[in-house]
């Protein structure tokens, strides 16, 4: 039975709420405060995926450049789509399927 989110889930959760968007190298790097390794980065992708799966973190893929794969905590992440779909109109989001979704969920919430 699991006993909560973990020091790296924290850990990155805290950073989300701080900064609108960071990838996994960025966050691997800011947790361990060095160049992380490979076992570190692996632990923060596999922590990344734990918060997604939860519904805490949402993966935006490569919106922002030069970044392969951005993550946002969920209020960041809706703010985000929002703003996207108003600058460049729902079909913007044709190609992200969790992020249409998550633009569907704040609209309709919206009431």
């Amino acid at each position: 039975m699991s006993r909560g989110l973990g020091r790296v889930e924290r850990d990155i959760l805290t950073l989300l709420e701080r900064n609108t968007h960071l990838s996994a190298p960025v966050l691997s790097a800011l947790i361990y405060q060095e160049p992380a390794t490979v076992s570190q980065y692996s632990a923060v992708r596999r922590a990344l995926a734990r918060l997604q799966k939860r519904g805490l973190v949402v993966k935006l893929g490569s919106l922002f450049h030069g970044e392969r794969c951005s993550c946002a905590n969920r209020g960041n992440a809706t703010a985000i789509v929002v703003r996207m779909a108003k600058s460049f109109g729902n079909s913007s989001l044709g190609h992200h399927p969790q992020l249409a979704r998550l633009h569907a969920e704040e609209m309709a919430a919206r009431g």
